[in-house]
């Protein structure tokens, strides 16, 4: 029987008890690459594998060899005494010449022993060899595990997570109510807090927020939980657990996914949307309304409550999801979105619209974040909230009910749609004229890809982009310049131009796209020119004759016929 390497690292993970995320970061690798190891879509490098495995506690051969079945007894057995530096030498000789002079003078310039560890991962993954794979792995096992042997030998305990903020998680909003992290991690409550929902004043180390209906929870860097408000179903309970890395809530139920890819669930349950203890391998989740989902490692959809749209989304490649009890929404790993829709409304644009970074959604709406900061909506707009037109640069979404709301660069919470507790800064929509949509985009391949269209009145720039290559950029002129080695000889490509004004007098036109075949170019080589070497004539000398003697000609005289006197005799 063989036994896989992905399988051995999951096994491996969850008997340390660590995340995802956590795995990732000693690493030094993005979480999405981190996940593929796990899915056996990637392979670790050697260097990693030296990582994991001290982190892991395992002979490096027992997770390459596919003989094995790995089992927890074979953890390193180490006899070394790792010496660390305290705040002027090295201690005693460490046998390894890929620990130089330079590198330990840079490590003593920090005095925190994460950052160390840090530092000294990140230089052993760049001197690794082969000849020292054994002791190193030893050394890595040592400080991965957080174990610092300072001056005192003081030993420092790890935190059981280490979760990190990411922007599209900074901004929640509930009824009402917005939640927003700020840069020092402690969180900023705008609205109604007749519940006590925006009572965040305290919270600290804050790293993702979410809102129901009346309650707010947050996620702290060690993978506890804060929250406050409306605790009529218990949801509030939430804060029982640990180890968490990622939240989510519905109207009256909160969500959290630990670090063993476990999911709980405290509140409502009056739809079933907590039924979720026997959900396991889930990598993302989401929850809104009365219904909760789940996306497992291998792309399969859990879902408990309440819920009108078809489960027959095929999921493939899949990284987030969004649900809501009408529809769901998934994000592609190439930042495509998927949906499945069983409301009144129409979301067909939705389908050409690249590049999406995040999805926020609520019972009648939904909004999307593409990766150059720009904002789309789609559905009810019956307070206005989808007019989301004016955001660029955005950092992050959120979707109520009756509101849209964005986090600006600026960090300030602007939105559209109902602001009856002045949760937002309103941004009022500006009766301005669209811009015309631009003609004539024509492709030319040659040693470039060169892109021409005709210049449209008062646009002061164009967006280009390009789906296929994830390239978005903005061209004051009206033409554009591709290297060839950006596409792919024979594939297909669509091109979106559309207009913007410099000016608030104009909105941007409707992009209008062509789509092409690149045909790379044939390169002709280029021949050195032939010159034709003429040799020099030599004279060809005229041959000498004799000339032959002519004969003499003796004339042969003439013959006259002999003339008788007899009479011719004619016949008779």
């Amino acid at each position: 029987m063989k036994y896989k390497l992905s399988d051995k690292i999951i096994n491996c993970r969850k008997h340390k008890k660590l995340s995802q995320q956590r795995c990732s970061e000693v690493c030094q690798i993005d979480l999405n690459e981190y996940i593929k190891w796990e899915n056996a879509s990637m392979v670790p490098s050697e260097t990693d594998l030296i990582i994991l495995a001290s982190l892991f506690e395992v002979e490096i051969d027992s997770l390459t060899d596919d003989e094995v079945n790995l089992e927890y007894n074979d953890i390193i057995d180490s006899e070394l005494v790792i010496p660390f530096f305290n705040n002027s030498d090295l201690g005693t000789t460490v046998q390894m010449s890929y620990i130089t002079e330079e590198i330990k003078e840079d490590f003593l310039q920090d005095d925190n022993e994460e950052i160390i560890t840090t530092k000294f991962i990140s230089t052993l993954k760049k001197n690794l060899t082969k000849k020292n794979i054994i002791i190193s792995s030893i050394i890595l096992a040592v400080l991965i595990m957080g174990v610092a042997i300072m001056s005192n030998d003081n030993v420092i305990e790890p935190e059981k997570t280490n979760n990190i903020m990411v922007e599209t998680n900074r901004l929640a909003s509930g009824n009402g109510f917005t939640l927003t992290i700020n840069d020092d991690y402690t969180v900023t409550g705008r609205g109604d807090n007749q519940e006590n929902q925006i009572d965040v004043a305290s919270w600290n180390n804050v790293v993702q927020v979410t809102a129901g209906s009346n309650f707010s929870i947050g996620l702290l860097k060690d993978g506890s939980v804060v929250a406050t408000g409306k605790n009529n179903y218990g949801q509030l309970n939430v804060v029982e657990e640990m180890n968490v890395i990622d939240i989510d809530a519905g109207t009256s139920h909160g969500v959290v996914l630990t670090n063993d890819n476990k999911v709980k669930c405290y509140g409502d349950n009056s739809e079933g949307q907590c039924e979720v203890d026997d959900w396991a391998d889930v990598i993302a989740i989401s929850a809104n309304d009365n219904v909760t989902a789940g996306l497992t490692r291998d792309n399969q959809l859990l879902i408990a409550g309440k819920y009108d749209f078809k489960n027959d989304l095929k999921l493939s490649n899949i990284k987030d999801i969004e649900v809501a009890e009408d529809y769901l929404f998934a994000i592609t790993n190439d930042n495509k979105v998927e949906y499945s829709n069983a409301s009144k409304y129409d979301f067909s644009e939705i389908n050409n619209i690249s590049n999406i970074k995040d999805i926020a959604i609520s019972n009648s709406h939904v909004m999307l974040l593409s990766t150059s900061g720009r904002v789309y909506a789609y559905g009810d707009d019956t307070n206005n909230q989808l007019e989301v037109f004016e955001f660029m640069n955005i950092l992050a979404i959120s979707a109520s009910d009756e509101f849209s709301v964005v986090l600006t660069k600026e960090l300030e919470v602007q939105g559209v749609g109902n602001n009856q507790f002045n949760q937002f800064i309103k941004i009022e929509k500006k009766e301005v004229e669209k811009l015309k949509s631009v003609n004539n985009i024509v492709v030319d391949i040659d040693k470039q890809v060169k892109i021409t269209w005709d210049a449209v009145d008062n646009a002061g720039y164009y967006l280009v982009e390009i789906a296929e290559i994830d390239y978005s950029v903005k061209v004051a002129d009206t033409n554009l310049i591709v290297a060839n080695r950006e596409f792919i000889d024979l594939n297909d490509y669509t091109v979106k131009v559309s207009a913007y004004s410099s000016s608030d007098d104009y909105t941007e036109s409707d992009f209008v796209q062509v789509v092409f075949t690149f045909i790379a170019p044939i390169v002709e080589e280029t021949q050195p020119p032939i010159i034709e070497i003429i040799p020099t004539a030599t004279p060809i000398p005229t041959p000498i004759t004799t000339p032959t003697p002519i004969p003499s000609v003796v004339p042969t005289p003439s013959v006259t016929p002999s003339v008788t006197d007899e009479p011719i005799t004619k016949p008779e």
